[in-house]
């Protein structure tokens, strides 16, 4: 019996999702927001997966997955509320722990929260004096916001950032993470102003004065650098890369 799944993603889960149903021969619907990077979307579509554009909004991306599953039957496959989604993404954590031991600190970008949750569950259960950091872009609609969020567990931020980093653009982090990343992570998150697509947060983390300020005993620090479908005709400096001369400089 075939299992019509569906999820919402901006990138990663919704990739991970449609090779995994190749593989199964199950049929598979990825929902993405409006602006996603072509070649997101080329990568989805190649896979065998059909693709439908949302409104880029929490609100917006579950309503048509919602309106998917009443059509159709599908079922909702979350990054973060699905125990199995969830540990899966945690063995990136276990990979950690075999490679380096004693690993005294690890960071890791944040948006639904899967990954982060998955990981921390996986480091935390094989030692637990390890810190976990969670790393956010600084967005002109987050402005301390998500700081509160994680200390208090007051109201959730604004869900869209304004960044380049649009893999972690979206800060909605699923209840089920969220439980698990108010047990095991570190309440000081760290906020960055991010000149590198998503996969950069955690690099640019490593460089903020709240690293410089951690305790000297936090030594090894693994950064999580997620996000290798990148949309390299949208960096700033990619065509100054490319192309480092103008033509009335090349004699």
């Amino acid at each position: 019996m075939n299992i019509y799944q569906v999820t919402h993603s901006s990138g990663n889960h919704g990739l991970a999702l449609a090779w995994a149903s190749k593989i199964i021969g199950f049929p598979c619907t990825v929902i993405v927001p409006k602006g996603t990077p072509p070649c997101k979307i080329e990568a989805v579509k190649n896979l065998g997966a059909e693709l439908i554009e949302s409104y880029p909004s929490v609100t917006g991306r579950i309503e048509a997955m919602k309106k998917v599953c009443a059509e159709t039957g599908k079922v909702y496959i979350s990054s973060c509320e699905n125990v199995s989604d969830i540990a899966g993404q945690g063995t990136c954590g276990l990979e950690l722990i075999r490679q380096v031991p004693d690993l005294d600190a690890v960071l890791v970008s944040i948006s639904g929260g899967g990954l982060s949750a998955g990981i921390a569950v996986a480091v935390k259960s094989i030692k637990p004096d390890c810190k976990i950091y969670l790393v956010t872009p600084r967005g002109r609609e987050n402005d301390g916001a998500m700081l509160a969020f994680w200390r208090e567990g007051v109201a959730q931020p604004s869900p869209l950032l304004d960044t380049i980093a649009e893999g972690i653009r979206l800060q909605q982090t699923g209840q089920r993470a969220f439980k698990i990343l108010r047990e095991l992570a570190e309440k000081e998150v760290i906020e960055v102003q991010v000149i590198e697509a998503a996969a950069g947060a955690t690099v640019a983390a490593l460089f903020t004065e709240k690293m410089a300020a951690l305790p000297a005993s936090i030594k090894k620090v693994a950064v999580i650098s997620c996000g290798g479908n990148v949309d390299i005709d949208n960096l700033p400096w990619y065509e100054s890369y490319v192309n480092p001369f103008k033509m009335g400089d090349i004699i």
